[in-house]
């Protein structure tokens, strides 16, 4: 058997394949990027939380009132921070919301608060806690409850 050879001037000449070992290094190069920006946005939005607030217990007053008592925990106890604590009713509608101002503290702190409902609540729970406190809560403010 003879192996035929194209003309070459006719079809130019011919060409080696190319390597593509640079697509594996450059694709290989971008999903690291992409794994180094998905960690660093998990872990500022999924790690440890600088205020920790937890409810402790909750007692529904009446059908327009319930009290509320919490734990606040922070990495920087010489900070103030507000914290948004909210009543559910039954059916899951937030019924009432406050905010509540935690002063500096160089321990875990307690506080309580009262919560004025639109309906009867069944539960208290915890919306969020930050440093930056509102000009509306000040320092000479004591906690409410």
């Amino acid at each position: 058997m003879t192996v035929r050879e194209r003309p070459a001037g006719r079809y130019g000449s011919e060409r080696k394949p190319r390597s593509r070992r640079w697509w594996y290094w450059g694709l290989l190069g971008v999903f690291v990027a992409a794994g180094v920006v998905v960690a660093y946005v998990a872990y500022r939005n999924l790690g440890s939380t600088p205020i920790d607030a937890e409810v402790t217990s909750y007692h529904v007053v009446d059908d327009h009132t319930v009290t509320a008592s919490f734990t606040v925990d922070r990495n920087h106890s010489n900070q103030a921070a507000d914290c948004i604590v909210y009543a559910l009713a039954s059916d899951g509608v937030e019924v009432a919301r406050a905010e509540v101002y935690v002063p500096p503290s160089e321990t875990t702190i307690q506080l309580s608060t009262e919560l004025r409902t639109d309906k009867r609540a069944t539960t208290v729970e915890f919306y969020g806690c930050s440093y930056q406190v509102p000009s509306y809560l000040t320092k000479s403010m004591p906690p409410s409850g």
